[in-house]
């Protein structure tokens, strides 16, 4: 999967459930080997446990497999009608002296 993260850390369980990843698809080894360390600060077994079944592949190691076109630069100026162009500038006005205000406290 892409993400195997959504809400917390616990979102792992499903993921090595589905997998079967032996022992930490049954809950009891999940909780006390992976889930409580990690609660408690202690990040080393949830690192291994990944480390032992996550793949990561960097584009660099496959670019000539995947056929990805050259990237492009492409600049398109638009024109806004009069009631778009004081709309837009009126966000920008607002916007500046709202980032301003909060970066001075």
């Amino acid at each position: 999967t892409g993400t195997p993260i959504g809400k917390s850390v616990n979102d792992l369980h499903g993921l090595l459930l589905f997998l079967q990843i032996d022992p930490y698809w049954v809950e009891t080894w999940w909780k006390l080997s992976i889930y409580e360390p990690f609660c408690f600060g202690n990040k080393q077994p949830i690192l291994e446990v990944l480390r032992s079944i996550l793949w990561r592949t960097c584009k660099k190691d496959v670019l000539n497999q995947i056929d990805i076109p050259g990237q492009q630069e492409e600049t398109h100026w638009l024109q806004f009608s009069p009631v778009e162009e004081h709309f837009y500038r009126r966000q920008h006005i607002d916007i500046s002296r709202d980032v301003v205000g909060r970066l001075r406290k």
